[in-house]
């Protein structure tokens, strides 16, 4: 490993824990080992580590790993070995459209240009084999033979230095970097952005001036394909201290984008003419469409869904939804389920469910679920709501019961039931109260005080006892019955659960 100071190491091997559980399951599981690298206090570093496979008894070849020099987007490394010598060139964050060249500078004229990576090895023959797309370099080699991807190149020499390509620019700007601005500056929204696979966001950079002198600068931001932010620069000019600025920048996604996307933007500033100092690239995360991301913490493994309109929380062993959020981040469920199922007699998906798997897929986000090897079901993800359905290939009973405990969480006050959309036999719906013998198609349920109610809605309408603000249904396994569940604004029920339009000789 490249050497850098307050790296701290940890190696774990195997012990008396693991050696008596494997012993109390009469299970054979190989000594494992772990190996954990850590630096604290830095916005921004580099763990350079080769990994040498080697035989008992024998030593590594290599050496020694130096790192010749380092950008905030990208590294140029040399590993040493007895018998060869190799240099990587690597540039780091996303992909641009038009990548420039990367220059890295050395003491004595020393430099390597790359535009993605760059790799040679140097032979102790004095051959030299290069990979990528290395636009020039001078480096102490001396060989007598230079191959780039399988083709022979020009070279020359420069005293005891291998020159190869376009010598690196006289004047290369020299930015100062800084892991933190001495100055607040936040996306709001905060967060992730939630987005739809195609679609735009609006966001903005806000930023405060405290450093006690007039601040200007700029905004710069590298994204990947598919993901594009209009404007491309943002610009901020004689902020006065104790003032602030807000940043409205635009986020679009388009094919081929899906599921997590890392932009990174960094923040050029001066508090006079003199040469501005740079931020370390700052992260700014984009969930392109329903993603899965799985998360461990405090023993357990779930799912994370990040989506438009809703974030949720499932179970890795069981898929069991425990966590429901707003787009506002506002909690509303957490740490109950949001819904079990049973055959009408056995439970089958609940909280102390024994036999349970799940096979998930993280863009689009979807989850399949095997409940006591009795059935299958599925929850997918789409237009910013969650749906769920039995899957008849896998299910061995005709209908499927599902409870929505409905232990919500609202400061505002107790939820109620805002509408009850009911459908008689002619299909034609109304709204209707609690109790009443119709079958339901939708429901919207009000949080006193809060920016969203969640909705939702039986496809086809199914017979529904409300319970509080709880309810119990049951739908056809075997013809793909479906219910859905979402966040809607006070004001768009109607738009959300599709309300038929009365024609012209409707009665009001």
């Amino acid at each position: 490993m490249a050497a850098e100071p307050d790296t701290q190491v940890t190696l774990g091997r195997w012990g008396d824990e693991l050696a008596k559980l494997v012993e109390e399951r009469k299970s054979k599981l190989p000594h494992l080992t772990m190996l954990a690298t850590r630096r604290s206090g830095v916005r921004q570093t580099a763990f350079i580590t080769t990994h040498e496979p080697t035989r008992a008894g024998r030593k590594p070849r290599i050496t020694g790993v130096t790192k010749l020099a380092q950008r905030p987007d990208g590294v140029l490394v040399r590993v040493d070995a007895a018998d060869f010598t190799d240099y990587v060139a690597v540039r780091f964050g996303a992909d641009q459209t038009v990548p420039k060249p990367l220059h890295f500078v050395i003491a004595n004229d020393q430099f390597a240009s790359i535009t993605d990576y760059g790799y040679l090895r140097v032979k102790k023959s004095g051959q030299v084999i290069g990979r990528g797309d290395w636009s020039g370099f001078q480096l102490p080699i001396r060989a007598r033979r230079f191959t780039l991807n399988g083709k022979q190149a020009k070279t020359t020499h420069k005293g005891n230095d291998l020159l190869f390509g376009e010598p690196a620019p006289a004047d290369i700007p020299t930015v100062v970097v800084v892991g933190e601005c001495p100055f607040p500056a936040t996306i709001a929204p905060s967060g992730p952005l939630h987005m739809f696979a195609q679609g735009r966001r609006d966001a903005a950079l806000e930023i405060k001036n405290t450093t006690g002198k007039p601040l200007s600068g700029h905004v710069e931001f590298s994204t990947p394909a598919g993901v594009e932010i209009t404007p491309a620069r943002l610009e901020f000019k004689s902020v006065a201290p104790g003032e602030s600025a807000a940043l409205p920048f635009t986020v679009t996604t388009g094919d081929p984008v899906k599921g997590k996307q890392t932009l990174t933007y960094r923040i050029f500033w001066t508090t006079d003419d003199s040469t501005p100092t740079r931020s370390a690239d700052q992260p700014l995360v984009v969930y392109a469409g329903p993603t899965l991301v799985k998360e461990y913490a405090n023993r357990k493994a779930n799912y994370m869904l990040h989506s438009p309109k809703l974030t949720a929380r499932f179970a890795m062993f069981n898929g069991l939804c425990s966590h429901l959020a707003d787009d506002d981040g506002t909690v509303r469920l957490d740490g109950s389920p949001l819904f079990t199922m049973s055959d009408g007699e056995t439970p089958l998906l609940f909280e102390k469910q024994k036999k349970g798997y799940t096979w998930p897929i993280e863009a689009p986000a979807n989850i399949i679920g095997n409940a006591e090897e009795k059935c299958r079901w599925q929850v997918f993800f789409y237009g910013g709501r969650m749906s769920v359905r039995m899957i008849p290939e896998w299910t061995k009973f005709e209908r499927a019961h599902f409870e929505i405990p409905g232990r919500w969480k609202s400061p505002g006050g107790p939820p109620h039931w805002k509408r009850i959309v009911g459908v008689d036999e002619k299909g034609k719906e109304s709204d209707v109260r609690p109790g009443t013998k119709l079958k339901v198609t939708a429901a919207e349920l009000e949080f006193p005080g809060g920016k969203w109610n969640l909705a939702f809605q039986f496809q086809p309408p199914q017979h529904v006892t409300f319970e509080g603000t709880g309810m119990k249904f049951s739908v056809n396994s075997f013809t793909k019955d479906n219910w859905q569940i979402g966040f809607v604004r006070p004001d768009g029920f109607d738009a959300w659960h599709g309300k038929k339009k009365q024609t012209a000789n409707s009665k009001p």
